[in-house]
Formats: structure tokens, C-alpha cells, sequence
């Protein structure tokens, strides 16, 4: 009998602890859904411009691989270092680089990658006008809309599905780097505005 009484017990703190990790990822889901920023002006002139700049400048490559990684932050608070990687990337005859970083905590990761796309001016206008849209997207699988960090980004995208959980949030920096930070099977997506501005991301740029 006791047995049974103990068994009840822990079934129904599990049920309290599931119910409010659903109740903070739907607050957070509410909030970010009245907080959705406005459409912004078109700002190709002003790619174009800082793109022009660059080659001006004699700025004309993308970042070496090692140069990226310095870039990216080398903790996160509450997570163990899992493994960091780089690579060029070719597309179309266009040439990026790439560099990632992963951390985890017991069931939870966080991956954050950072790509230079320094003189692919193309491709980076197809990017900004994809993640600068007005489109939403929510139902019971997913969340999807623009979405703003604070980190001085060009634009932010988010795209949160619910039932992993898996969140991933893009950003534009710099006109030239797209910054994402993912978040695995995190439970609690109420305090990820606060955990990403524990970080100085000032140096991408």
C-alpha cells in the first residue's frame, strides 16, 4: 500500500513539474507573439552600400577559419563544452566559412554556428528579405516568426518546435554573418532572452 501511495506521489509531481514547463513555454510563446517587431523599410540601398564600403575598404575576403571561431563565445553558463568545429563552404561559386560551437547539460544542447558571408552580397539579400518578412507561422507543432534579440542584429528569426522541444533562433549581423543558436530538448524557454545576453557578441562585426 505504501508502495502505491509513494508511486501516486511521484506521478503527481512529475505532472505538477510537466504542467509548469508547458505553462512557461506558453507564456513565452504569448509574449513573443505580442512582440513580434514590425516590418521593417527596405534596406537593400543600404547593403548595397556597406557591401560597396567593404570592397572600398579592401575588406574583400571572408573570415579564416580561426578567425571565425574567435568570434564565438567560449562558454555558456550551465554547460559543459561538447566540441567546436570550422569548414569553408562552397554554393553556387560562392565561397563562405563556417564555425560552430556545442555545449550540453544533462539531456539539453545548445549549438551556436556563425557563418561569414562576405562578398555574397546575393546571397545575403536572399537571406534578409527571407527573415525580415512578416510571415507567422503557429499551431500546435511549431512556432515560427521574426523576432527580436537586442544584440544589435539586422533581423531575427525564430523557430520553435514544440513538442522536441527545439528552439532556433537566426540572426543577421553585421551585414555579412548569420549568427544561429539552437537549444535542444530545453524545457524552459521563458529564460533564453536572458541566458543569450549573458554573452558579448559585440565582436562580430
Amino acid at each position: 500500500m505504501e508502495k502505491v501511495k509513494v508511486y501516486f506521489l511521484i506521478l503527481f509531481v512529475l505532472t505538477l513539474l510537466a504542467c509548469n514547463e508547458d505553462s512557461n513555454n506558453q507564456s513565452w510563446i504569448d509574449s513573443t507573439m505580442d512582440s513580434i517587431p514590425e516590418a521593417t523599410p527596405d534596406d537593400a540601398n543600404l547593403r548595397e552600400k556597406i557591401f560597396q564600403e567593404r570592397i572600398q575598404s579592401g575588406d574583400t575576403l571572408i573570415k579564416s577559419l580561426s578567425e571565425l571561431q574567435s568570434l564565438l563565445p567560449l562558454s555558456f553558463k550551465g554547460y559543459e563544452l561538447e566540441d567546436t568545429s570550422a569548414q569553408y563552404l562552397e554554393f553556387d561559386n560562392r565561397r563562405m566559412s563556417e564555425a560552430r560551437i556545442s555545449w550540453s547539460k544533462n539531456e539539453e544542447s545548445v549549438v551556436v554556428s556563425l557563418i561569414d558571408y562576405n562578398r555574397n552580397l546575393q546571397t545575403w539579400n536572399g537571406l534578409s528579405d527571407m527573415y525580415r518578412s512578416q510571415f507567422v507561422q503557429d499551431n500546435a507543432e511549431e512556432l515560427s516568426c521574426a523576432w527580436k534579440a537586442g544584440l544589435g542584429e539586422n533581423f531575427g528569426w525564430i523557430n520553435f518546435l514544440k513538442e522536441e522541444p527545439h528552439l532556433k533562433i537566426s540572426l543577421g549581423m553585421a551585414y555579412r554573418y548569420l549568427l544561429t543558436i539552437e537549444f535542444t530538448d530545453r524545457k524552459d524557454t521563458a529564460g533564453i532572452y536572458n541566458l543569450i545576453h549573458q554573452y558579448d557578441w559585440s565582436k562580430i562585426k
